[in-house]
């Protein structure tokens, strides 16, 4: 169990992963659609990252010959879920409870998010690798 400022900083550290995780999805996307690279990513960039996963699906599933595996939207999606759960709720599951950091809510929340920040940092690098591989797929890098 972590500590109140541990946990602080593993949550800071779970919503760094969840951006970077997002930034790559929606560079995969970009690589996908049509056309300038750039443009395509100014038009995603305001997406949520549950609408640019399910959009990307759909995009990748068009040609019967989709580059990302469902199993990984399948995790992409849940990294969604769980993002959510840390920036709108985990925080109220128990800071209204007497002993807020002494809780059993408070235990209850910080084991979900370690068990999702342990998966989540691997996740992350492997998004990285995926988003060079998109480039290069896609023609929009040399190799």
């Amino acid at each position: 169990m972590h500590n109140e400022q541990e946990f602080k900083l593993m949550i800071g550290d779970a919503l760094l992963c969840c951006q970077t995780i997002e930034h790559d999805v929606k560079w995969i996307f970009a690589c996908m659609m049509q056309g300038d690279l750039k443009e395509n990513y100014a038009l995603l960039s305001t997406w949520t990252l549950g609408s640019t996963i399910k959009e990307l699906e759909k995009l990748d599933h068009s040609d019967n010959k989709p580059f990302i595996q469902q199993a990984d939207y399948r995790v992409l999606k849940k990294i969604s879920n769980e993002r959510n759960y840390i920036a709108h709720q985990c925080f109220r599951d128990f800071l209204y409870t007497e002993t807020r950091y002494d809780s059993r809510e408070f235990i209850q929340v910080d084991k979900r998010i370690t068990l999702f920040y342990n998966k989540l940092k691997k996740l992350s690098l492997n998004m990285e690798q995926l988003r060079l591989a998109a480039l290069r797929r896609f023609r929009k890098l040399k190799a």
